[in-house]
């Protein structure tokens, strides 16, 4: 994990919700800044898609307001988020 736990990486973790504390908790015991932006996306690709955008350290709690299916992506590109979205 701690190779994983770089600022310079993006991480996407595929239906991974109900370990989003865990996966807080490793990426920040192994450095990763608990400010790094990360986001939830629950049905990407897809109308009713939504998009919880936030920092590392509110991850568990954005991953208890998404449904299943479910991307996790933690690192700087979640910040696109508003230039790239598709659907508005």
């Amino acid at each position: 994990m701690g190779s994983l736990a770089q600022s310079n990486n993006t991480l996407v973790f595929y239906m991974g919700l109900k370990q989003s504390g865990r996966i807080t908790d490793k990426l920040i015991t192994h450095g990763l800044d608990e400010n790094t932006p990360c986001a939830v996306i629950e049905n990407g690709t897809r109308k009713e898609q939504r998009v919880f955008q936030g920092a590392l350290n509110t991850l568990p709690q954005m991953a208890s307001e998404a449904e299943s299916p479910a991307l996790i992506v933690v690192g700087s590109v979640t910040q696109l988020h508003d230039k790239l979205k598709w659907f508005n």
